[in-house]
């Protein structure tokens, strides 16, 4: 399994429930972790198909091409990585439009949206589309700003203020529940209240996230769904059953309203 980076919480739950239901088939898990360097991820690959690995589970942001080159079972999850592999992925679209309705009906008038950096054909980029739709009727100033997910937290914390001065906005979105949970910190340290002065919403809700900081509101994604379609894909491919093997299975999202919004 190849993902962009272990730190996100979202990613160590998908892997770790990965881990069990596919040792659960007699498969065991190489991790490998691309930190978003396409060299890293190219050594991966290579590396995996040397080890002749029987499938890959990929979640990071290389080129389609480097994918293609290999005639190993491969499955995407949240990555358009080409014809002949299929794309898992949960409902951004509507992530985006669950965000941006609840940040309207809250009384936001004054949006910023911390995106990721844009990945041509990403579904991530559907959050972004999901909300801009749903604010297209509706009187709100939405600002929308590539975030330097990859950064270090004094680099993050330096955008975030400077983006705050910048635009005053009355609500905040982020794209995934850490920078959430960051935007709040920061937030704080320049006097703003939570939800009182400006709202904060996040996105994936991990287990941990709704365990450990219930009070983020936050678009949840399936995580066990996902393993499940995932491990399920993976197999027919390695047994070679192309009617049970999808091009692309979308799941659906709920909103987990904590207390960072009204």
């Amino acid at each position: 399994m190849i993902l962009p980076n272990l730190l996100n919480p979202f990613y160590a739950e998908l892997a770790n429930i990965l881990e069990t239901k596919l040792f659960g088939f007699n498969y065991k898990l190489i991790l490998c972790n691309s930190m978003e360097d396409s060299s890293k991820e190219r050594y991966y690959l290579r590396m995996l198909n040397a080890n002749q690995v029987d499938g890959i589970i990929t979640s990071s942001h290389n080129t389609v091409k480097d994918y293609d080159s290999y005639s190993l079972p491969i499955v995407a999850f949240d990555r358009y990585l080409g014809n002949g592999i299929p794309t898992i992925s949960s409902d951004n679209f509507s992530g985006g439009k669950l965000a941006a309705n609840k940040l309207i009906i809250s009384g936001a008038k004054h949006i910023l949206f911390f995106a990721g950096n844009e990945k041509e054909l990403a579904p991530t980029n559907d959050r972004v589309a999901g909300f801009k739709d749903a604010v297209g009727s509706a009187n709100v100033d939405l600002k929308v700003l590539n975030f330097p997910f990859h950064k270090s937290v004094a680099l993050k914390r330096s955008f975030l203020h400077k983006s705050f001065m910048s635009y005053s906005p009355d609500a905040v979105m982020a794209s995934d529940d850490s920078n959430a949970l960051l935007c709040i910190e920061e937030l704080k340290n320049i006097g703003l209240n939570v939800p009182e002065n400006v709202q904060v919403i996040g996105y994936d809700g991990s287990t941990w996230i709704r365990n450990y900081c219930s009070e983020l509101t936050t678009i949840v994604q399936p995580i066990a769904d996902i393993a499940d379609v995932l491990v399920e894909t993976l197999l027919n491919m390695i047994d070679k059953d192309i009617e049970k093997t999808p091009n692309q299975v979308v799941l659906p999202v709920s909103l987990h309203a904590g207390t960072t919004t009204i």
